[in-house]
């Protein structure tokens, strides 16, 4: 029980931990808003913005200009792909 408390606890941490998220993601909480409420907003599924916050799916030039747009360029093509290499390169090494 405590093993599974103490795993939540470390969820919860890094969902709030500004260092370990996207930009994406930082912008999206830093404004109270939801996976929904940005997919509303972009025409982009949730799914695939959940994809992106997370490195797990290559942008394609209209997501990223979407994204862009809904930021007013806090958020650029450069960042999501920068997030994207590092989420790789994350996993590249935790596999090693």
């Amino acid at each position: 029980m405590q093993q599974e408390n103490a795993l939540d606890e470390k969820k919860v941490s890094e969902q709030f931990n500004p260092m370990m998220m996207s930009k994406l993601r930082t912008w999206r909480k830093s404004r109270k808003l939801t996976l929904q409420d940005v997919s509303e907003r972009t025409g982009l599924c949730v799914g695939h913005l959940c994809k992106l916050e997370r490195g797990q799916q290559w942008p394609g030039t209209k997501t990223m200009t979407k994204i862009e747009k809904l930021t007013r360029g806090a958020v650029t093509a450069a960042d999501i792909v920068q997030d994207y290499q590092a989420a790789k390169r994350g996993s590249n090494h935790k596999a090693a």
